[in-house]
């Protein structure tokens, strides 16, 4: 069988490096061995959430030209995907299968090729969620700016579960929740727009699990200063990308979200990239990135001033 060769193939190749050790980098893991019943297929998957959308990878010899599953769930779309060196068994084709999970319980997922044949097929595993986390378990975030939570699906056992469920949200006080469209809406994390400062939370419940978020709401005249990684930089015509990063003094602790907006003393020869370079993801740090673009030669500062009047300052040159 071609599996079984290129297997043996591989160990005789590790007992080789073992007996003989040369020096230089660290040769990568032995390729995983398929896991289909029939041995034709490695298929990656972990325990998926229920109703929800998920993605299960698989590797083969022969292109998928179709895939079913059996029970209460149901094949989106199947499409060609690369196979990693690390995953790869000797044979390089990939798909990825996107499924919409139902109730919990065993999943059958079959490949088949062009002819209609069976490739392989493998159980997967679709568990009910007993646990939302957000990450962090509070927030605290500048009025009038969008975030994005970060949200881990749990089952009974503590494992975590993979896919994009159905979730209900709900927002308290100065939140409004959900935020859809733009950068908001990505598979494991939900927006939210914080609008006025005080307390407010954000209420999440997927199946029978439900979690809440409390929400700080912080003016930015709350901020008392900014503070920068770097304050001056030189870089080339054409150059952008990050020049610093920066972090507002708030008395409590970090706050997410932008209190002030970063301009060019002279755009003709530096601006300030917009507002998506910054990461706004909670749980990441609190900091923002100043993001610039490289003009024309000559020299410039780009400034923040935040409602308290406090400035940071970063000096520019640009060079030819």
């Amino acid at each position: 069988m071609i599996w079984s060769k290129r297997l043996v193939g591989v160990a005789a190749a590790l007992a080789l490096l073992t007996a003989c050790p040369i020096d230089g980098p660290t040769p990568p893991p032995p390729p995983l061995p398929p896991n289909g019943v029939l041995g034709r297929a490695l298929f990656l998957a972990s325990p998926l959430a229920e109703r929800a959308r998920v993605t299960v990878s698989a590797v083969t010899c022969v292109p998928v030209a179709s895939a079913e599953v059996s029970a209460d769930a149901t094949v989106i779309s199947s499409r060609e995907a690369p196979a990693s060196a690390e995953t790869t068994t000797g044979c390089e084709s990939g798909s990825a299968i996107e499924l919409q999970t139902g109730a919990p319980g065993p999943v059958t997922l079959t490949l088949r090729d062009g002819t209609g044949a069976e490739i392989d097929h493998f159980e997967l595993r679709v568990a009910a969620v007993q646990t939302i986390e957000f990450e962090p378990p509070a927030a605290r975030v500048f009025a009038s700016n969008d975030v994005s939570l970060a949200y881990r699906l749990l089952d009974a056992a503590g494992a975590l579960l993979a896919g994009c469920p159905t979730a209900t949200v709900a927002s308290t006080g100065g939140v409004t929740a959900p935020v859809v469209g733009g950068a908001c809406g990505d598979c494991g994390s939900v927006c939210l727009h914080a609008d006025s400062p005080g307390a407010g939370s954000v209420m999440m419940t997927v199946g029978a699990a439900s979690a809440t978020l409390p929400v700080d709401v912080v003016a930015p005249t709350a901020a008392t200063g900014i503070s920068l990684d770097s304050t001056s930089g030189s870089f080339p015509v054409g150059w952008r990308g990050l020049a610093a990063t920066y972090r507002y003094e708030v008395p409590g602790g970090p706050v997410h979200g932008t209190a002030c907006t970063w301009v060019s003393a002279d755009p003709t020869v530096a601006d300030c990239l917009p507002d998506s370079f910054r990461p706004n993801l909670l749980g990441s740090a609190a900091a923002g990135n100043l993001g610039v673009r490289a003009l024309a030669p000559g020299a410039t500062t780009l400034d923040c001033v935040i409602a308290s009047g406090a400035r940071a300052s970063y000096r520019m040159t640009v060079t030819p």
